[in-house]
């Protein structure tokens, strides 16, 4: 069933601007909550490092101390004389306390509950929150030493403990814990005379955490080795064992993820402490960035409702402006097959715009003038779509050049890389040497990176011209000079082939000559590359003639020439003599076509007469500035 136009007119009016609309919508809302995430995960990313460096900071406070204290002589002294000579009340009470003021003075980093040493005789000297000592749990007590025991480390850091000392106020402690030796002198061994007990506020550590600035429902937690939570946002989880599964997926020195975390779904960042081993995790809740990319979705959906808003006035105008006219157009249309005729049929002439452009076709069916305006019409309109064409290939010819140019720049930087390198290692300067094969290899990179390479140059100077970007100078230069440097550089190569390399300076040629050398340099170049490369033997010559107010420069080869029909287009870009798959001698055609473009551009001109089997011969006359030009 056909649609009337008014349900099509609707349809198309939906489909090119709320469809889109709505596609626009979901992609918003799945790329803001993709990206939302991936922020999350850097901001978390970077935080859990900057807790985990203040916690290594604190950690490492704590190591200082043990490690001071472990080091004290005085208090190895005092040990070693406690386990040896005969003990008494005043030799007792003296020991403990010049150890307590030993310990006393380290006891001033912030957040120390107390710092003990236990004896291997059960002597007990401790300094801290309390100075009751009395009730120490000795089966705790008898734990901690086994784990201090049986630590890889010489500093054990035993995570979260309850506090030995049940008189303390601190009733879980962050533990650490070394044994002090001595050199047994009979034996020569080393025996542990102490265990050095350190316990650190959990409260402490709370606190710093808790004066970060954390995101939206953002979660902080901190787990020791034994995977018990040290730091956590619910007071009643301290000391708790953290989620299992949430611990098996910690592995490694850090990263990012996301899992199902006590049947919420989270982005997790963590990050594992350097000191301690411990594991510094964040936890955001996904339901808070998807809330964020909804508002996004949701202002999207606004947009969508407003613009059904707008696509229904719309409609209604335009049923209103074009569909009833051509309604009532098809009516007279069908009436005037019937048969029914006469000026009443003729429609008043509406406006300018395309609905009056179908009323007047309609009355010209009745009116032979208005035949001829709707004709013009259609005449003027087919000049609009010719400037419109013109423009079109304009454009693309403008694109095209800025195209070889762009990728002219961006492939000659790699290959220049692989050329040079390949250069490196053929020379041997990494201390390296080949077998003749693998210097093959090389030489077959390096020849087939410099061909690329002249091609990418062929293309940027193409397109240089092309977009006239070539700016030329006009500097001295001596045409003799020139001419030895184009024999050094081309000499090899006809040398390579056997050819005779032949140079003619005319002696009233004036010198210097102003001009952009390096310019004359690439034309002379390429007609002499290409006068080698088709000759198989004989001569190759260049020479150079004063002819007044110009100079001549002649390329003359005896090569296999050039048939009279290739001469028109020899000079055109990608155009060669042989255009078969199966060619003899390869190249793109952008030679010739570079040399015209660089001649004209230096206001001269470029000409060849050829004869086949017996060789060709270039023209190239250019200006003889003998004063400096504008450049």
């Amino acid at each position: 069933m056909t649609l009337k136009l008014t349900p099509r007119l609707l349809l198309y009016l939906l489909l090119i601007s709320v469809f889109p609309l709505i596609l626009l919508s979901v992609f918003t809302y799945v790329i803001s909550a993709r990206l939302l995430l991936q922020e999350a995960q850097i901001y978390n990313g970077e935080l859990v490092v900057g807790e985990s460096e203040q916690l290594d900071l604190i950690l490492e406070q704590v190591e200082s101390l043990i490690f001071n204290l472990a080091g004290v002589e005085e208090i190895r002294e005092l040990l070693e004389a406690d386990t040896t000579a005969p003990s008494d009340t005043f030799a007792v009470l003296s020991t403990q306390s010049r150890i307590g003021q030993i310990l006393n003075a380290y006891s001033n980093i912030q957040g120390l509950v107390s710092i003990d040493i236990f004896t291997q005789s059960g002597a007990h000297y401790h300094v801290g929150d309390t100075l009751n000592i009395d009730n120490i749990n000795p089966v705790a007590r008898g734990a901690l030493e086994a784990q201090v025991a049986a630590s890889p480390t010489t500093i054990a850091w035993l995570g979260v403990e309850q506090n030995i000392n049940t008189a303390s106020s601190f009733g879980q402690v962050v533990a650490v814990g070394r044994f002090l030796t001595r050199l047994n002198r009979e034996t020569l061994q080393q025996e542990v005379t102490a265990m050095l007990l350190v316990n650190y506020s959990v409260e402490a550590l709370i606190e710093r955490f808790s004066a970060v600035e954390l995101g939206q429902d953002v979660q902080l937690l901190l787990i020791d080795n034994d995977h018990h939570l040290v730091v956590h946002p619910d007071p009643a989880q301290i000391g708790t064992i953290a989620s299992p599964e949430l611990v098996s997926q910690l592995v490694g020195e850090g990263g990012a993820f996301t899992t199902v975390y006590k049947g919420v779904s989270v982005a997790v960042s963590y990050t594992r402490s350097s000191k301690a081993g411990w594991i510094v995790v964040s936890l955001t809740p996904l339901s808070t960035l998807n809330a964020k990319a909804a508002n996004i979705g949701l202002s999207t959906l606004s947009l969508l409702v407003v613009s059904l808003v707008i696509v229904a006035i719309v409609a209604g105008i335009l049923n209103r402006d074009l569909v009833t006219p051509i309604r009532t157009i098809t009516q007279r249309i069908n009436a005037l097959q019937g048969g029914k005729l006469g000026e009443e049929m003729a429609l008043p002439e509406g406006g300018k715009d395309e609905i009056g452009d179908l009323v007047r076709g309609y009355n010209l069916l009745l009116h032979n003038e208005m035949e001829k305006a709707r004709v013009e019409k259609e005449r003027e309109a087919l000049i609009i779509q010719l400037e419109e064409a013109r423009r079109f290939a304009e454009e693309n010819a403008r694109l095209k050049t800025e195209f070889l140019s762009t990728m002219s720049h961006e492939l000659r930087t790699p290959m220049n890389a692989i050329e040079g390198f390949t250069s490196i290692m053929l020379s041997k300067m990494g201390g390296v040497d080949y077998n003749d094969k693998t210097t093959h290899y090389l030489n077959r990179v390096q020849a087939n990176s410099k061909r690329l390479l002249g091609l990418i140059n062929d293309f940027l100077d193409l397109s240089r011209v092309e977009s006239g970007r070539l700016e030329l100078s006009y500097l001295p230069f001596a045409p003799l000079k020139l001419a030895e440097r184009l024999q050094s550089q081309i000499g090899v190569l006809a040398e390579s082939k056997g050819l005779t390399f032949a140079v003619e300076i005319d002696p009233n040629l004036p010198n210097p000559l102003y001009g952009d050398e390096e310019a004359i340099a690439k034309v002379v170049i390429n007609l002499l590359s290409n006068a080698i490369k088709f000759t198989e033997k004989g001569t190759v010559a260049l020479q150079m003639h004063s002819a007044g107010h110009q100079w001549r420069i002649l390329v003359v080869d005896t090569g296999i020439g050039i048939p009279p029909h290739a001469r028109d287009y020899i000079f055109e870009e990608f155009r060669q003599v042989d255009q078969t798959s199966q060619r003899k001698y390869g190249g793109t055609g952008l030679g010739l076509a570079i040399v015209q473009k660089y001649t004209r551009t230096m206001g001269g001109t470029v000409t060849v007469q050829s004869e086949v089997g017996e060789g060709s011969t270039f023209t190239v006359l250019l200006p003889a500035h003998t004063t400096p030009q504008q450049e």
